[in-house]
């Protein structure tokens, strides 16, 4: 008896390889693009890596201050990968927020069991719960939407960490907060 095989449609439909790649976070090495940025670009050459999430911790460095963002970096970053055939999957940067929120909003950190709001400092140390995070998640996630809808090489993507960020714009699309609805149900990362 033979077993009919299911060919299913790549995740990435302009890419119908199989991705290889990982998670990049050149927003670390600002300073020092020049050389660490064209070694990582040698280097994923080197390993055949045809595809990289950015921007899933980059928060700070496209809002570095409240309400004031930053794509020059970003642009520039996508450019590059472009440039060595790499695609790239853009995520949402929520998962490590800003000094100045927690600064300026304390009730977006976490509070353990017994009441103490944990520091500054860690990934993921939000209250997803929070009013004031669910808001300035949203902004997060907003502006590069419209930039990235008609560049070719930007796939969009999102961390399943980010569920506060998804959850809020999901709803505000749709109206609930069911993703068989949304474009983030077909999330490549």
């Amino acid at each position: 008896m033979s077993r009919q095989i299911v060919r299913h449609a790549p995740i990435v439909r302009s890419f119908p390889h199989i991705l290889h790649g990982g998670d990049y976070n050149p927003d670390q090495w600002l300073r020092w693009k020049d050389t660490i940025w064209k070694e990582d670009m040698r280097l994923a050459r080197l390993a055949g890596i045809n595809t990289l999430s950015v921007g899933i911790f980059s928060w700070t460095a496209l809002e570095p201050e409240e309400g004031k963002y930053r794509f020059d970096w970003l642009d520039e970053v996508m450019d590059m990968l472009a440039e060595n055939e790499i695609v790239a999957v853009l995520a949402t940067p929520s998962g490590a927020r800003p000094t100045w929120m927690s600064q300026r909003y304390p009730e977006v950190l976490r509070v353990t069991n017994d009441r103490r709001r944990i520091l500054h400092g860690a990934r993921h140390n939000h209250c997803l719960t929070s009013p004031v995070y669910r808001e300035k998640t949203l902004p997060s996630t907003r502006p590069w939407r419209s930039d990235t809808a008609t560049t070719p090489h930007w796939e969009s993507g999102t961390s399943p960490t980010n569920t506060a960020a998804n959850a809020t714009a999901i709803c505000a699309r749709n109206g609930s907060v069911d993703i068989s609805k949304s474009d983030t149900a077909r999330s490549t990362h």
